[in-house]
């Protein structure tokens, strides 16, 4: 994704997936990127399949932080959906949960924020971009919300 090759984002991803078969919750966090991928490609239905079932396996108390990142990818699929009370729910299960972590969740919250505000996704995105350097999960999201589908 960061070469802005998308579909080529979407093969890799989703091919590697079987390689962590055996490990739920790498193939959860696996299949919150592919969701990523999927969205920025424009595949909301294979995004939304991949959300629900990283989400399955990332309920409850466990996980919380990978969590975070499968409900961001939710409430980007909502506003691509345009289903504002559900991107707003989303959104703000988001913001709950990034309130136990740093900096790099309170990011991800800030542009849920802003998804499910209607707000300004740009200035949100480039108050969070310093921190991409620190965070795939970060880039990926900025990558997908940022992108224009046609």
């Amino acid at each position: 994704m960061d070469r802005g090759q998308l579909a080529h984002a979407v093969e890799l991803l989703g091919s590697s997936l079987p390689a962590l078969r055996g490990w739920a919750v790498g193939q959860a966090v696996h299949r919150t990127n592919l969701a990523m991928a999927h969205i920025a490609c424009g595949n909301l239905r294979d995004a939304e399949h991949c959300i629900e079932t990283a989400l399955e396996t990332l309920s409850g108390d466990r996980n919380r932080q990978a969590r975070v990142n499968a409900l961001a990818a939710q409430t980007l699929l909502y506003a691509r959906s345009h289903d504002p009370t559900a991107c707003r729910e989303s959104a703000q299960a988001v913001m709950d949960l990034a309130t136990q972590f740093g900096d790099i969740e309170q990011a991800i919250a800030a542009v849920c924020r802003a998804l499910a505000e209607d707000g300004d996704l740009q200035a949100a995105a480039s108050l969070t971009e310093p921190l991409t350097v620190r965070s795939v999960e970060l880039r990926m999201f900025l990558q997908a919300a940022l992108v224009q589908v046609e």
